[in-house]
């Protein structure tokens, strides 16, 4: 099992090909770029971005990262549709009550009199 991390995810709803750009590092050392494309029919995939060069006539497609396993790049791509998906659900507000008032001239002398969970008020 490879470590992927994710880095950086931006959409671009108004580029006609592109809808996403999702970066991740690969067991801390390669950083790999896959693109969100946008298909003719309105359908959407992940895929490593391609360079298009041309010599004379002819036209050649290169791919900026390819895998060798196809197992790692099904594992690259629901990596990244995870942590996507994660982004873009709604989160819940948390209210949080503290169970001391203080006068606005008296601070608290630790923790404990805060928040007797621990948790910082930030």
């Amino acid at each position: 099992m490879n470590n992927l991390e994710f880095l950086d995810y931006k959409q671009f709803p108004e580029d006609p090909y592109v809808n996403a750009i999702a970066e991740i590092c690969i067991d801390g050392k390669h950083l790999i770029t896959y693109c969100q494309k946008k298909m003719k029919d309105g359908g959407m995939f992940w895929c490593s971005p391609t360079v298009s060069a041309t010599n004379g006539t002819e036209k050649f497609h290169f791919k900026g990262y390819k895998s060798d396993s196809v197992k790692l790049n099904d594992q690259i791509i629901r990596f990244i549709e995870q942590n996507v998906k994660q982004m873009t659900l709604p989160r819940k507000s948390e209210t949080i009550t503290y169970p001391h008032t203080f006068a606005s001239n008296t601070t608290p002398s630790s923790m404990s009199e805060v928040d007797p969970n621990g948790q910082l008020p930030f």
